[in-house]
């Protein structure tokens, strides 16, 4: 079950230096969330508090996730995958970390695997499998870990277009079909499209919302290749050159 975010003039410094400022959003319970920007523009620090990795007295304005002990997993760039362990090992990790037992945690990471089609590779270590595949491993940690909110931060930029395209494809379905809540902040336009009900875009010294376009036919039969599609990203775009 999906998480409830809700952010209200959300700002961040770092001393003198204004990052973030009047930050203001809200995802449903299951709903999805895009960030596009240039770089520097603070996506990562946005992404950073609502994974709660940012100190409540860091930042200013208010930020909520209802329920609030809400699970949360964070994709980054790298996967964060520990080399030295096995596919298996690296799923097993945070469920360790929680305590869950050993018997639930291996229960647990091998479903995850399974229902990614990923079986096969549960005895391999990080470099012995694609950059796709570690994409998707990483997923898989996060559905073990039984996040609510799930936080991506330019999740296939390692893979090449066309499997970055499938695993996009992949990802909006599994998300929506657990009812997950998610954010992902990207530089590709394309990518927030297909990502996120809605589509912020970040703008400005310090950066704020300078756009920010609904996204309703999302989920819609074949929406990659629709009208509604290229019409959004064209709109998304254009805010980008403008911000």
């Amino acid at each position: 079950m999906g998480a409830r975010v809700t952010a209200r003039g959300l700002g961040r410094s770092y001393g003198e230096v204004e990052i973030l400022r009047d930050i203001s959003f809200e995802i449903p319970a299951g709903g999805s969330l895009a960030v596009v920007g240039s770089s520097g523009s603070g996506k990562t620090t946005l992404l950073n508090l609502i994974a709660g990795l940012t100190p409540p007295g860091a930042w200013e304005g208010e930020f909520a996730v209802d329920p609030p002990g809400a699970g949360r997993s964070y994709l980054m760039q790298d996967c964060a995958l520990f080399p030295w362990k096995t596919v298996l090992a690296n799923l097993e990790l945070p469920l360790a970390l929680a305590r869950v037992p050993a018997a639930e945690r291996r229960a647990r990471a091998e479903a995850a695997l399974s229902e990614l089609g990923l079986s096969g590779l549960a005895g391999r270590y990080p470099g012995e499998i694609s950059g796709g595949e570690r994409q998707r491993i990483a997923l898989a940690r996060a559905l073990a870990a039984r996040a609510d909110l799930v936080v991506l931060d330019e999740p296939f930029s390692a893979v090449d277009a066309i499997a970055r395209e499938r695993l996009q494809d992949a990802v909006a379905g599994l998300l929506a079909g657990k009812g997950l809540t998610s954010v992902v902040a990207t530089h590709s336009i394309e990518e927030a499209v297909r990502l996120g009900d809605e589509v912020l875009v970040l703008g400005g010294r310090p950066a704020s919302i300078t756009a920010r376009f609904g996204n309703p036919g999302r989920c819609g039969p074949g929406f990659r290749s629709t009208e509604g599609f290229f019409r959004l990203a064209l709109a998304v775009r254009r805010a980008l050159e403008d911000a």
